[in-house]
């Protein structure tokens, strides 16, 4: 179970600080959906869909959903998060793990998992989603893994890869198991959807694609392409954010509502705030004194689409 589903999370901050999703995300899967499964795609029958929105958190990307079909059904195993969460007359919210839902066969459309497929159990989820799609339904998994690319100032992308991965200096050991399959960008994921069916991989869940962006990131970690995955340059994207420019101040609120930074403050109660330490290097290593000037950042994204055959 992830920290954020824990009760001394702090999901209100959550829902205040993390960023939000692209508005052209949506038609992105629903292009997709389109093109493997030959469909012609209108307003109308895009808005009657039957959406399930997997590890809902507090709602961020559910209220885009809300927004574009008349009913959608969102879930996730903390009740805390759901308390927290974005409500609307079309949205019902259910308590329940991403590898149990409580739905119907082959009821559903569209499954999402907005950052949050990474704390799954990749084998059972799928079954789930299996179980839970039409024949030709969409999978639809995303999101950002922390690291980041500062266009303005790129000798802070190495100080945020020290915070991340470290083990001296950073958060490396305080990352919930789990974390590792996003900064991975969901490889995990492309080998249990396209490795051979004797290794217990899915066999009924195709015409895979992944997207990654941007480049300076995937290249910098030492990521390594596939037949199936696109790799975009800087002004190619976002593909699964919004665009953000922020603050140095709104970029440690942002960091502090990470899992690892949570589980390192109660490890390291009197040691001071690593957060600020690292924001205040960053500032230092851009030439800036002022934490509330902005500029832009790109956050590491990746989106996984599959269709069930």
């Amino acid at each position: 179970m992830s920290t954020y589903s824990q009760s001394f999370y702090n999901s209100d901050n959550y829902a205040a600080y993390r960023p939000s999703y692209s508005p052209h995300l949506i038609d992105r899967i629903i292009e997709y959906r389109a093109r493997a499964s030959n469909r012609q795609v209108t307003d109308d029958n895009v808005a009657d869909l039957s959406v399930v929105d997997v590890a809902c958190g507090t709602g961020k990307f559910t209220a885009d959903l809300s927004r574009r079909f008349t009913h959608v059904v969102a879930v996730d195993v903390s009740k805390s998060m759901i308390g927290s969460a974005h409500q609307a007359p079309n949205i019902t919210y259910k308590v329940c793990p991403a590898e149990k839902l409580d739905l119907a066969d082959e009821t559903v459309d569209i499954v999402t998992a907005a950052t949050g497929a990474h704390w799954f159990d990749i084998p059972a989820f799928l079954a789930e989603a299996r179980r839970v799609l039409k024949p030709g339904g969409t999978l639809a998994i995303f999101g950002y893994s922390g690291l980041m690319h500062f266009p303005r100032y790129p000798q802070c992308d190495e100080l945020l890869r020290t915070m991340n991965y470290d083990k001296e200096r950073g958060l490396a050991d305080y990352w919930d198991k789990g974390r590792e399959v996003i900064t991975n960008w969901y490889g995990e994921y492309v080998e249990a959807l396209t490795g051979p069916a004797d290794n217990g991989n899915s066999q009924e869940l195709g015409h895979v694609e992944r997207v990654i962006y941007p480049s300076q990131v995937f290249e910098a970690a030492g990521g390594r392409g596939d037949s199936y995955t696109k790799v975009l340059e800087l002004d190619e994207g976002p593909v699964v954010m919004n665009p953000t420019t922020t603050t140095w101040r709104a970029l440690a609120q942002f960091l502090r509502t990470w899992s690892g930074y949570t589980k390192y403050c109660q490890a390291q109660p009197d040691k001071p705030d690593i957060v600020e330490d690292y924001v205040k290097q960053m500032m230092a290593a851009a030439g800036s004194t002022d934490w509330d000037s902005s500029f832009p950042l790109v956050l590491d994204e990746t989106l996984l689409l599959a269709t069930k055959t």
